[in-house]
């Protein structure tokens, strides 16, 4: 099953919730990740009930429910789609969306967090596997990173580089959304000749009030900053 907590802990290792529910004889809840068979990762609840004849244990039954936003997601999808706001690769928004229809949905400026994405190394992986491997991996990132942004926008700005749109409580509250991203992207398992892990390096900051163009130049020179400082990791403007 390959599932991980939200430190991208692989539970079958430790902390297997099957094997607690036998173990302790107590019904448990968890959320975990699945690793999909096309690579990425999904948000899934999983319940766990301990199974009993004549008072011994025999085993557990396991109850798994989808938790993504996947029903937001594809409502929006449907709406938009006739009107070309759709990348047809990796089926998330496209630019055009954040000319057109962004501010529509966006109402309390001060309450949005924008993370801009890119995918690290990835020309050496167009180089090295070809572009329809390269295809996969934009397609696997971006399956992963629309499964587990909740209700937010997510956008392919270009190339292997994504922007996520998020209502969040405080910038707090960002940083752990883009680290989980971030974290699960590293998780996610492609398939070439070998086993390719992808990593991204993510810029963050606030809208805080800011237009939305000016707070993409923001969070674009925050994302090459995490790039200097070594990939696969975070960097805030502040």
């Amino acid at each position: 099953m390959n599932h991980v907590d939200d430190t991208g802990k692989q539970l079958c290792l430790s902390g297997c919730p099957l094997l607690y529910a036998i173990k302790n004889d107590e019904t448990i809840d968890a959320d975990v990740y699945l690793h999909h068979k096309k690579g990425h990762r999904i948000p899934i609840h999983v319940r766990s009930i301990p199974y009993k004849e004549n008072g011994f244990i025999l085993g557990a039954v396991e109850i798994f429910s989808n938790r993504s936003s996947k029903q937001f997601q594809d409502a929006i999808y449907d709406v938009e789609k006739h009107l070309n706001y759709i990348d047809p690769l990796t089926e998330v928004f496209n630019r055009y969306f954040i000319n057109d229809k962004l501010d529509k949905f966006i109402e309390n400026k001060d309450k949005f967090a924008i993370m801009f994405i890119d995918i690290d190394n990835f020309k050496k992986v167009n180089d090295m596997y070809g572009h329809l491997n390269g295809d996969i991996v934009l397609k696997v990132v971006a399956e992963t990173i629309k499964r587990n942004s909740d209700d937010g926008y997510v956008v392919r700005f270009g190339g292997e580089e994504f922007i996520v749109f998020k209502q969040v409580n405080d910038l707090d509250e960002a940083k752990k959304h883009a680290e989980k991203l971030r974290m699960l992207v590293e998780r996610s398992v492609i398939r070439f000749e070998f086993k390719y892990r992808p990593t991204i390096s993510v810029g963050l900051t606030m809208l805080n009030g800011f237009e939305v163009n000016e707070a993409i130049d923001r969070v674009d020179s925050a994302m090459y900053q995490a790039k200097r400082n070594g990939k696969n990791q975070i960097y805030v403007y502040e």
